[in-house]
């Protein structure tokens, strides 16, 4: 059986991590729409070029068949309802950073 190692160190390198990743609001905006299109244009010249996209899951999808179309579909759904949350989080945050200004 394999055995997991537990220390302080793993925890502060946990903290630190949270730490590092804060940002503003706006560059959450930015972040969620840069990677959506980045996803969008590998797809785009993974089937322009082969024909067969590889997923963020590893999976192939092959454009040439119903399932590959179908799968590739609900994968780009899935990115696109990501997309709008953590765009929709990043927008709901400048909204009440506006009011609180406001009140200031």
């Amino acid at each position: 059986m394999a055995e997991f190692l537990f220390s302080r160190s793993h925890v502060e390198l946990v903290n630190r991590m949270q730490v590092d990743v804060s940002f503003d609001y706006a560059v959450g905006d930015y972040l969620a729409n840069k990677g959506f299109y980045d996803i969008l244009s590998n797809v785009q010249k993974s089937i322009t070029t082969t024909g067969k996209v590889t997923l963020q899951s590893g999976v192939e999808a092959d454009v040439s068949s119903a399932g590959g179309l179908m799968g590739l579909q609900l994968h780009m759904q899935s990115v696109e309802a990501a997309r709008t949350a953590m765009a929709g989080l990043a927008k709901l945050g400048l909204s009440v950073e506006k009011q609180l200004w406001k009140l200031q």
